[in-house]
């Protein structure tokens, strides 16, 4: 049996869907499996990814996904003892990713997780090249009373995510709130900054990127609540807009680039203002 095995999400990947299986498929690590779960694609991305993966692989309809429960049900079917979750869209920047991600875990029995690197696009809007910059230079990570777990690119222990499974109540974050309650049961996190994937995401405008913010939020609101936490006031979200707002401020004139401060501020209190939107949202909800 393999050792790992590798859970590749796909859904309409079209433009990452070659690169990243030419290279997922040709690691210089060999004991593993890929299981390909795709969601639906209608744009041939399945058909590329199916013509590099032999071992499993499978579609879902549209209304069946829900993260948590798809890859619950993947990690039942791996064989391995340690489950690599790599979405499609997340490039790995060499042949050698896979042996430096996992080799901590096989070397450190108290490791639970390790996350990959995650570098913006070169084409990707500033402010999201310089929030990946600032996440993933550290190792240990809190980010809206998150945990430093993201599930685009990791590798977690099989025994881990069977005792602990993701939420399959969850249609966001579910990642952030497997890595709190993990991270609570005492599961050692580390991000391992030399295994890198290019993974990034854009917002084509103004409404996309509310939309996206507000669904974290929502999910935010979920997390707290079943891990009875604190809920937290407006005024929290807003010491993290201008904290925010203050940093870009300070890398757009060290970068020469002052004339896009309002276009920053703009986009930092459209995001934190959709956040708290949708953390009140999921209250709201709840308690009608």
């Amino acid at each position: 049996m393999p050792l790992v095995s590798m859970i590749v999400r796909s859904k309409n990947n079209i433009n990452s869907a070659e690169k990243a299986m030419s290279i997922l498929t040709k690691q210089d690590f060999k004991d593993y499996e890929i299981i390909n779960v795709d969601n639906d694609s209608q744009d041939g991305t399945y058909r590329i990814v199916h013509s590099y993966n032999r071992d499993v692989s499978y579609q879902v309809g549209e209304n069946e996904y829900i993260p948590g429960k798809i890859l619950n049900e993947a990690v039942k079917k791996a064989k391995g003892e340690i489950i690599v979750i790599n979405n499609i869209d997340a490039v790995p920047q060499d042949s050698g990713w896979l042996t430096r991600l996992v080799e901590p875990l096989i070397k450190d029995i108290n490791l639970g997780a390790a996350v990959s690197r995650q570098i913006a696009r070169d084409d990707e809007y500033f402010i999201v090249k310089k929030d990946h910059d600032r996440f993933f230079n550290r190792e240990f990570i809190d980010q809206l009373r998150g945990t430093s777990f993201y599930s685009a690119s990791c590798a977690v222990r099989k025994t881990l995510l069977i005792k602990h499974p993701f939420d399959e109540n969850m249609k966001h974050f579910e990642d952030a709130e497997w890595g709190l309650r993990a991270a609570g049961a005492g599961c050692k996190i580390k991000i391992i900054n030399d295994a890198c994937v290019l993974h990034s995401h854009s917002y084509s405008d103004k409404k996309e990127l509310a939309s996206r913010y507000s669904d974290i939020g929502y999910a935010l609101g979920y997390i707290h609540e079943k891990n009875r936490m604190e809920r937290v006031k407006s005024g929290y979200f807003d010491d993290m807009m201008v904290k925010d707002i203050d940093d870009d401020v300070e890398f757009l004139k060290f970068i020469g680039k002052k004339n896009l401060v309002s276009e920053a501020k703009g986009y930092r209190k459209i995001m934190y203002k959709s956040v708290f939107k949708g953390y009140v949202d999921y209250y709201r909800d709840k308690y009608r």
